[in-house]
């Protein structure tokens, strides 16, 4: 099995806890946007781990959309969550689902934050 993984900084907690929760023998790729190098942080996983941090400059669109766009899904049964922020969240799922042809019930994409709202959360479906 192979697990994609994707979020901004809100979303490392979470990344950090499923990453520690995969089996020895599962396979993660790992896409993180954060400000720069100084807010990667250590991520650990009994899997094997393809990391990708990749460094947001400020009032520059989120780089999370084409990195996916460019991921080629391995063989083998895949499961993808994607976590940020609310404009970003359906055009994440457009891509993993439409683009990149995975299946819908192994999809989960999140909106964690929205700008300008406090206290916001929305699992975005079709």
């Amino acid at each position: 099995d192979w697990h994609l993984l994707a979020g901004d900084a809100t979303a490392l907690p979470a990344i950090g806890r499923r990453l520690e929760e995969l089996p020895p023998e599962a396979c993660a790729f790992v896409f993180v946007e954060v400000g720069g190098p100084e807010e990667e942080i250590v991520l650990q996983s009994r899997a094997t781990l393809h990391l990708t941090w990749l460094h947001r400059a400020p009032q520059a669109p989120s780089s999370l959309e084409p990195a996916l766009a460019g991921f080629v899904p391995p063989a083998g049964e895949g499961y993808a969550w994607a976590a940020c922020e609310a404009q970003l969240a359906p055009r994440l799922r457009q891509v993993l689902v439409g683009d990149l042809s995975l299946r819908r019930d192994r999809v989960r994409v999140s909106a964690y934050w929205k700008s300008g709202a406090a206290g916001f959360h929305e699992v975005v479906a079709d």
